[in-house]
């Protein structure tokens, strides 16, 4: 990893101005955290002594004023800010913030991670959000170039067998020195032997005729290769196993295929290229895509007729049947609702008090600090009991252990600077009090999630880690552990049966041991198990889930892709 540092990084620092002075914008260099804003009173003393009502800061200043990265480099970048007479002020609090796809940000240190022109932007936090205007921005360009390529990776994607008039797919991975592969690389493709196979653009292979052939994929001028042999073609016969008459959207069905010889013998190893058609029933027009298929599994996502197609060489075999809707749509009757007309709701989270009625709790956005209770016994009749107040701009998240015995309160924004999470003695459900609340290990920052269990609280810090806390005493919780996932920030974490499951952002699922034990782990001692990247890059929620009809396991994960354009937060 080569890491980029300006000019100016490597100057003395100024030597005049008290310790304080000094120290502040030493913290103020830790400020700038990627989604999460971050401090401690000292940065705040730094920016108070700089700017006033009178004289706010109207234009920010980075350094450097762009950046030319390779991926996997790492560069700093300092914000100043100047107000409106011109004082300048250092370390603003700000949110830095770039594409997760293309670039990690954190602390103020830029990781370029993808290969393209994007934009880091800072927006100045100020008092009031969204209502006190536009905010203060600066976009810095950042352009990031690959690192030259060190080999070519060539192998098949699917078995290596191939028959005269059949084809295969062939990959190349494009590696730079660290082993780390280069993301849709330009690959130009070339047969040795067309005679015998031709390969197209795409890494297509088809034979033609029996014998040997070497491909050779090029990418910036590196070179790696792969050789195949056809063998003659000796079916005679193909036909379709497996399928259904009739299926539901959103079924996956499962097919296969018999190649055989003109004896019937069953050949084995014959590459085998599905596909599908579909005829629309009447009433459907241009719809999206109406199916899927992955190998010789199917699913379809609008009804309709269907045929599946198996081909090898020259030979061919369809088959047809109806697929009906799925039929799950219910109606829903609105029976109540708690109205709050001052602020906007965020989450909020149902249960059972230990007086036997049934309650709810919510958070609030830009409330000034306030979650509500509701007595949600009656749904018709949905009335407030109560409402608790913190120190802090949003109460993201409420939750309350399986025993509803304490619940948690997480929020952003507090006017010292020191977060962190709220626990709630819910020994009067209806009027909860503060029973403590956890600033330290981590959790200074904003804290947007947690998750209560009977025995322990994962809450998250920063949007880095999850703090493990032991709840045993709700007036006096005891820090055990933490699990911080290599290279990834998260947002959401659920834990079932002893398995903590965190939504990571660009790096998906992770599964954690926090006290299942099969995998040596526990809350002191938590032990990664598993991870599932997902396509979008921006896996936000996670809800683990047991179904009682089957007894399988299953996950729901859930994206979030939106723009923040007006907001720091």
């Amino acid at each position: 990893m080569r890491r980029v540092e300006p000019a100016w990084a490597h100057r003395p620092r100024h030597p005049g101005g008290s310790g304080m002075t000094r120290r502040a914008k030493l913290r103020g260099f830790l400020i700038i955290v990627g989604g999460i804003v971050a401090g401690s009173t000292l940065g705040d003393v730094a920016v108070l002594e700089a700017q006033t009502e009178d004289d706010p800061i109207v234009r920010l200043w980075a350094s450097p004023t762009e950046l030319s990265m390779r991926v996997g480099d790492e560069a700093r970048v300092i914000i100043a800010g100047y107000t409106r007479s011109g004082a300048r002020v250092e370390d603003p609090v700000v949110r830095l913030v770039g594409p997760r796809s293309a670039m990690r940000v954190r602390q103020g240190v830029v990781t370029a991670l993808e290969a393209g022109d994007y934009e880091l932007i800072a927006t100045l936090v100020q008092e009031g959000g969204a209502s006190a205007g536009e905010p203060v921005t600066l976009r810095v360009p950042v352009s990031i170039g690959w690192p030259a390529v060190a080999r070519v990776v060539v192998s098949p994607t699917t078995d290596d067998r191939l028959f005269t008039g059949t084809s295969m797919r062939l990959r190349a991975r494009a590696e730079h020195a660290d082993g780390s592969a280069r993301r849709d690389p330009d690959v130009a493709w070339e047969s040795g032997s067309p005679d015998v196979a031709t390969i197209d653009r795409f890494g297509r292979v088809t034979a033609v005729a029996p014998g040997t052939a070497t491909f050779t994929a090029t990418v910036d001028g590196v070179s790696g290769a792969f050789t195949v042999r056809a063998d003659p073609f000796t079916g005679a016969s193909i036909a379709i196993t497996g399928g259904v008459a009739r299926a539901r959207t959103g079924d996956v069905i499962d097919f296969g295929a018999e190649v055989r010889d003109p004896g019937g013998e069953l050949l084995t190893g014959v590459p085998v290229e599905w596909s599908h058609a579909w005829e629309e029933p009447e009433g459907i027009l241009a719809p999206p895509a109406p199916a899927q298929m992955h190998g010789s599994r199917f699913v379809a996502d609008v009804p309709g007729i269907y045929t599946v197609i198996a081909d090898a060489g020259p030979l061919s075999a369809r088959t047809s049947f109806r697929v009906v809707e799925r039929d799950v749509v219910q109606k829903l009757e609105i029976h109540g609702q708690g109205r709050e007309q001052r602020v906007r709701t965020t989450d909020f989270w149902v249960f059972e008090g230990r007086d036997g009625r049934d309650y709810a709790l919510t958070g609030a956005k830009r409330s000034d600090g306030f979650g509500f209770v509701w007595d949600v016994t009656e749904p018709g009749n949905i009335f407030k009991t109560d409402s608790i107040q913190v120190d802090a701009r949003s109460v993201n998240d409420m939750k309350v252990s399986p025993d509803a015995r304490y619940a948690t309160m997480t929020r952003e924004g507090a006017s010292n600077r020191r977060n962190g999470v709220v626990i709630l003695d819910l020994a009067d459900p209806a009027h909860p009090v503060i029973a403590a609340e956890v600033t330290d290990h981590g959790l200074t920052g904003g804290v947007h999630n947690a998750f209560p269990t009977n025995e322990y609280v994962f809450a998250l810090a920063g949007g880095d880690k999850y703090v493990i806390l032991d709840i045993a005493d709700i007036y006096n919780p005891r820090y055990v552990g933490e699990y911080n996932h290599p290279n990834s920030r998260l947002h959401d974490v659920w834990v079932l049966d002893g398995l903590a499951y965190s939504a990571e952002w660009e790096n998906g699922l992770v599964v954690v041991d926090v006290g299942d034990g099969r995998w040596g782990g526990s809350p002191e001692n938590p032990v990664f198990v598993s991870s599932l990247p997902v396509p979008t890059g921006g896996t936000h929620a996670v809800f683990p889930y047991v179904s009682r009809s089957t007894g399988k396991h299953y996950v729901f994960i859930g994206d979030e892709i939106m723009s923040r354009r007006g907001l720091a937060w």
